[in-house]
């Protein structure tokens, strides 16, 4: 992908992932929007940007996945830092 498309790309991706229309979670696209976010230099600030209002939503459902979309990221710095490897993004002040 061009480096223009590439943020279109995530908020696709985090909208799809937190889409209060969802059934089920998407994991296909929760995961993906961690890969995306991995890649960026300014990862943390921008995972807390792009994922605050969708935690603040009044929609519960729609809140309940991009909480579930944080503590994904989370869970993924712990197990970088456990494999004992650099973690290119060091998110949430873990």
């Amino acid at each position: 992908l061009s480096p223009q498309c590439e943020p279109l790309l995530m908020q696709l991706v985090k909208d799809r992932a937190t889409n209060p229309l969802n059934k089920d979670l998407d994991w296909d696209s929760i995961n993906a929007f961690c890969e995306q976010l991995n890649k960026e230099l300014e990862g943390p600030p921008l995972a807390t940007r792009l994922l605050a209002h969708k935690i603040q939503s009044p929609q519960e459902w729609e809140a309940i996945q991009a909480l579930t979309v944080r503590e994904r990221l989370s869970r993924r710095v712990r197990q970088i830092k456990g494999q004992g490897g650099e973690c290119p993004v060091l998110l949430f002040g873990l």
